[in-house]
């Protein structure tokens, strides 16, 4: 997120954030916290707010300490859901979801996941996160909205938590310190 908003605002948009957090991001506008980020506290910091495209990056189960199913899916399908509500309120030209690879079964996976692959249904973030972006496109296509799910695998690069791999292996490395990484039998 705070890549895409230093990029939109290079643009001349105008970017307000809607964040757990009240930390400060450069390219930011204006930010409203949400430090609970559940279904009422978020429409009312977004009440008489008009946006013209909302782009939803937030999820809940990507950090190491978010592992509360019921969290999980108040945040992944409930909130996502509110959010394609106001943005449908608000007469939005679009709305862009970041899904997640993690939304597909990969254990049935012996070749790449294609958009038609199976969903993942036991896995619980995967699950929720699967379930909140079938719950968006049927949200906005009720109210023809034009609406775009980007399921994205992998990501990486400057900013990324310091328990992920990238991470994890250079700090290690540069401390000469034992690297620890699991059996390697993700797919």
């Amino acid at each position: 997120g705070r890549h895409m908003a230093v990029q939109l605002k290079k643009g001349g948009h105008n970017v307000i954030s809607l964040q757990r957090s009240t930390e400060m991001v450069a390219g930011v506008d204006d930010i409203l916290a949400a430090p609970e980020f559940d279904v009422d506290t978020i429409s009312m910091k977004l009440r008489n707010r008009n946006f013209d495209w909302l782009i939803h990056l937030a999820g809940y189960g990507v950090r190491a300490g978010d592992r509360d199913a019921e969290a999980m899916f108040r945040i992944n399908v409930g909130v996502t859901q509110r959010l394609v509500q106001e943005a449908c309120a608000w007469g939005a030209k679009a709305v862009f979801i970041a899904g997640s690879g993690s939304e597909y079964d990969t254990t049935l996976a012996d070749k790449p996941v294609t958009e038609d692959h199976p969903l993942e249904c036991f896995k619980i973030y995967g699950a929720s996160k699967a379930a909140g972006s079938i719950c968006a496109l049927a949200t906005a296509s009720v109210h023809d909205l034009p609406l775009a799910v980007g399921r994205i695998f992998g990501v990486f690069g400057p900013g990324e938590p310091s328990h992920r791999l990238l991470p994890a292996l250079f700090h290690a490395l540069s401390h000469r310190e034992r690297v620890s990484v699991s059996a390697g039998t993700q797919k």
